[in-house]
């Protein structure tokens, strides 16, 4: 059996020494290279890849250390990994957990967002994703029978949310903020630069790309959507302006190939096994870098389903989709 692996992780830190010295190019969204006059790079590994956050004009040192104060309390507080987060407690055996008001705010927007898209998008798939393991150095398919048993403890519906209370039906019940916490931690970003007089910056955080302001004053952000499985090739690009996000799932994010099957880390609810639909990615621009985060997974996983993606339009109308299939061709 023939596999190859592809690690995020690795790869970044393979070329980070590259990295600093040019603009910062994810596996998803590519903010395209630009040189403006005096432009300060804040880097670092949170939430699993490396963040780059390009300030243009003047980057106080308190400002830089207040920012990597706030990532440093995101990551552990959302951390799948963590004894001391947020999710520690809520995947434990407790069937009742009180919620800081953040979290409670995430839980909701959650468990709406699963609603809204009757199951297609589910918080609760941690049991599934966790038997999956892309962060090892070999790919192995899990044992069919534990992934039928992990999908049995996947159910939004057994989560009830009465103010900062959270209860569980079932102890067994997890629940993961990776389809969000990084569009939430976007904004937070953006509203942190701003109040401490920062008015035009690129926020990066592995993908999810907020633009904030402009790069000199009058010029939109010029972002480039990848090329599936390429190392940093732009499939098409899009003018951003002030205050919009541009957020990418994409299947070549994270995941391996095992005798010609590409197994990534989006999975489908009903099976527990990666959603195989021909799409390579799916990239949501808009005013909110959070809501753009669960669109982008919410149309991937629901594409070709059309009275979920037509419920999703009608509600967030503003945010536009743009598809890329496995082959590499853009359907808007």
């Amino acid at each position: 059996m023939k596999i190859k692996k592809r690690q995020i992780r690795y790869r970044y830190i393979h070329f980070f020494t590259a990295f600093l010295t040019c603009l910062f190019l994810t596996a998803c969204a590519i903010p395209l290279p630009d040189k403006p006059v005096d432009q300060h790079i804040f880097t670092g590994f949170y939430f699993d890849t490396f963040v780059q956050i390009t300030v243009y004009g003047e980057f106080p040192e308190e400002t830089s250390e207040g920012l990597k104060e706030m990532l440093e309390k995101y990551d552990m507080l959302f951390s799948e990994s963590s004894d001391d987060g947020i999710l520690a407690d809520i995947n434990s055996d407790a069937t009742e957990i009180i919620l800081d008001d953040e979290s409670a705010y995430l839980v909701n927007f959650l468990l709406d967002g699963a609603a809204l898209t009757d199951g297609l998008f589910d918080p609760t798939i941690y049991p599934v994703s966790k038997l999956w393991d892309f962060g090892s150095d070999t790919g192995v398919v899990p044992d069919e029978k534990l992934i039928s048993d992990a999908v049995l403890k996947c159910d939004y519906k057994s989560l009830h949310l009465n103010g900062n209370t959270l209860a569980k039906d079932d102890p067994d019940i997890m629940l993961s903020f990776g389809a969000v916490a990084k569009g939430y931690i976007a904004d937070k970003t953006a509203s942190y630069l701003k109040e401490n007089g920062i008015d035009n910056a690129l926020i990066n955080l592995g993908g999810n790309v907020y633009c904030l302001g402009s790069k000199n004053g009058s010029e939109n952000y010029n972002i480039g959507i990848k090329k599936p499985f390429s190392d940093n090739e732009a499939v098409t690009s899009v003018s951003v302006s002030d205050g919009m996000s541009v957020v990418t799932t994409g299947i070549y994010e994270r995941y391996f190939e095992s005798d010609g099957v590409i197994y990534h880390h989006i999975h489908d609810t009903e099976t527990g096994y990666p959603v195989m639909n021909g799409l390579a990615s799916a990239t949501v621009i808009g005013p909110e870098s959070l809501i753009c985060d669960f669109l982008s997974t919410a149309y991937f996983v629901s594409y070709g389903n059309s009275a979920v993606t037509g419920r999703l339009k009608d509600t967030y109308p503003e945010y536009e989709v743009i598809y890329v299939s496995a082959k590499g061709e853009i359907i808007k």
